[in-house]
């Protein structure tokens, strides 16, 4: 559960940390005038959770799911009454200096470290229907020319998959922009 809290106050200008960051690690910390700038690397990735799904949003209503499943960003003594949060050059939405105050979970939002996480669900499922695809052919009553070598490429597609997902599954450094609305 990746969390960050900043305090963007005047504090920054005289060198203080005043950064507090769990199961996460931010550098490159800039205070650009009207705003903040970041790198960040969590330590794990969101759910790959379909968030516009009416059964996720009724699952996340009646679950711990939202608890579990936590990206917080909190930032403090901001002084424009609102800001656009970019990650990597794409917003996420319009947020008032008391919503950033109070923090939220970015979990619950379309961000580029949900798309990596999905992006590792999609080839679980096509794992999932690779491995289909070899148990029909073991089990083929009659052997089928070919069968030895298809299974031996099927293992090898499978072997590269895997490799991919794990790859896939490392977090990333992503950069954020908090910036102040005119």
């Amino acid at each position: 559960m990746p969390t960050r809290h900043f305090d963007g106050g005047p504090g920054y200008h005289d060198g203080r940390d005043q950064r507090h960051q769990r199961n996460t690690t931010v550098t490159a910390l800039k205070q650009p005038s009207a705003g903040l700038k970041w790198t960040q690397l969590d330590q794990a990735l969101p759910l790959p959770l379909e968030l516009n799904d009416a059964m996720t949003q009724f699952l996340l209503d009646i679950s711990d799911i939202p608890s579990l499943d936590r990206q917080m960003l909190q930032v403090t003594n901001l002084s424009s009454a609102t800001y656009d949060l970019n990650i990597d050059g794409h917003q996420i939405g319009t947020f008032s200096r008391e919503e950033l105050a109070a923090g939220f979970n970015l979990a619950l939002y379309s961000t580029p470290i949900e798309q990596q996480a999905k992006s590792i669900d999609w080839t679980a499922d096509d794992r999932s229907k690779l491995s289909g695809t070899r148990s029909d052919l073991m089990t083929e009553g009659t052997a089928l020319p070919g069968e030895t070598a298809g299974v031996k490429t099927l293992d090898a597609l499978d072997a590269k998959m895997i490799d991919d997902e794990y790859h896939n599954a490392q977090p990333k450094p992503h950069s954020f922009e908090l910036k102040a609305e005119p």
